[in-house]
């Protein structure tokens, strides 16, 4: 293949519009399903800041409890009630496996911040829904697991059905 195709199939295969329509015929229709909430976001990875300064307060593959410590951790320590988590799904650089995730959705300045340490480059691409709702258990609860992020059941059967 030449230079000049392989770099265009390189920025096809990593557009936008690309991957929803990958990620929609591998995996029944998983975008056009989230498409229908008025909270759901589809990230590409310039989309979402990697947020380190909280690193030792977070840990890989504790996506959930991060988001929950992270968010208690502003609203107690800064006074800042503008964070928001988000569940969904990161989905994989190779394969587009969709994986559940947690992440942060910051309303005052309309930015995603990835706050779980990742290994490699992270994900290909994010899809999930802005919890609005559950904030107030979040500054209320002494413990993760006194927030039920997962109240209807999986990201999945919460923005995906």
């Amino acid at each position: 293949m030449d230079l000049f195709r392989q770099i265009l199939k390189e920025v096809v295969e990593g557009s936008k519009e690309y991957l929803i329509s990958t990620i929609n015929s591998q995996y029944d229709n998983l975008i056009t399903k989230g498409q229908r909430h008025s909270n759901f976001v589809f990230l590409m990875p310039n989309e979402i800041e990697k947020y380190d300064p909280y690193v030792p307060h977070c840990a890989p593959n504790k996506c959930e409890t991060n988001t929950f410590k992270f968010i208690k951790f502003e609203y107690e320590v800064h006074d800042k009630d503008y964070y928001y988590p988000v569940g969904g799904y990161g989905f994989a650089n190779n394969s587009l496996t969709p994986l559940a995730h947690w992440w942060v959705y910051d309303k005052k300045h309309n930015k995603h911040l990835e706050i779980t340490p990742m290994l490699g480059n992270g994900f290909k691409c994010y899809a999930g829904g802005i919890n609005y709702d559950i904030n107030d258990k979040i500054y209320k609860a002494d413990r993760y697991s006194d927030v039920d992020f997962f109240r209807w059941g999986t990201p999945e059967s919460l923005y995906f059905k």
